[in-house]
């Protein structure tokens, strides 16, 4: 569902088509989507990025969209090899750390320094050589919906399944367009827009899985579409409903689209948080099966 959809489904339950109640669903949205990314760390908005080492450059940018740095955020791949630094949190300790001088492709800590959106990573030791790759996992940052209109301009002459570069024709595709989704009509999937490289050329973020396009002419659309779970983007009409409906003193149905609004919250917590469907966890025994060495206290760790 787009946000323009979920929008307009707001305002269609209403029964208000104002200007005025247009603007403030949109508000409502976008606090209830800010929310959401607030309340917990869902797995559903990690990022990968990569950067490379510079020798002798111990601080790294990191992405304008980093919001936090996962657990095990940070990876060097150096030799063939992967280290996984321990974060430092303490800035006296990075310091007594860094008293003295020391390079090295394998990295032991690493510190985070400054505010949100000017932070960097540094290394420690220092990086030795160039062209090593840190791979960084975070949660991204939000940012407000802007309820931009469909974008159809054109149909897809060119797209192979498997992969992810769409050619249009009769497109003007713009830079404004990346982070937006991609959709071809009658497939039904959304593919997020990671590139913009001509008006009739954008990559997708992940490769197309539909009936492979040659010369063809296919219709599509490009819209937004909020980074939720696709099953629980009714969130982001319900929680704005009861707001509305308690500020026109309606406080039934207010209640109606809280309840729904929290139920739909207990399901995401329930599920945002896994990465398969798993829902057992093995025991104690099952792990002392699975790996054949203890530490000193008898839990299981990697022979």
């Amino acid at each position: 569902m787009t946000t323009l959809e979920m929008r307009t489904r707001i305002m269609d339950l209403l029964s208000d088509s104002s200007a005025a109640t247009q603007t403030l669903a949109g508000d409502l949205m976008n606090d209830y989507y800010h929310l959401l990314y607030a309340l917990f760390d869902w797995d559903f908005d990690e990022t990968r990025r990569t950067i490379t080492t510079e020798a002798s450059t111990q601080f790294y940018e990191l992405p304008a969209d980093c919001r936090k740095l996962m657990h095990h955020g940070v990876q060097v791949t150096s030799g063939g090899y992967t280290y996984s630094p321990q974060e430092v949190v303490d800035e006296e300790f990075w310091n007594v750390l860094n008293s003295t001088s020391q390079t090295s492709d394998i990295p032991s800590y690493f510190f985070v320094r400054g505010g949100e959106g000017q932070q960097t990573v540094g290394l420690w030791p220092t990086p030795a050589t160039t062209s090593n790759t840190i791979t960084l996992r975070y949660k991204s940052r939000t940012i407000d919906l802007s309820f931009p209109a469909n974008y159809t301009t054109g149909t897809i002459v060119t797209l192979t399944n498997g992969a992810s570069a769409v050619t249009g024709a009769g497109s003007t595709w713009t830079a404004a367009m990346i982070g937006r989704f991609f959709r071809i009509d009658g497939d039904g999937r959304w593919y997020r827009v990671s590139a913009r490289s001509a008006n009739t050329a954008i990559t997708i973020q992940k490769p197309y899985l539909g009936t492979a396009i040659a010369a063809g002419a296919e219709t599509y659309v490009i819209a937004e579409v909020a980074y939720v779970p696709e099953e629980f983007q009714l969130l982001l009409v319900y929680g704005p409903l009861s707001d509305l409906y308690y500020r026109r003193n309606e406080e039934n149905r207010g209640l109606t689209y809280k309840g729904l609004f929290d139920q739909m919250l207990e399901k995401l917590k329930k599920s945002a948080g896994k990465k398969t469907m798993s829902i057992r966890q093995p025991n104690r025994t099952e792990l002392m099966e699975v790996y054949s060495v203890t530490d000193g206290n008898e839990n299981p760790v990697l022979s």
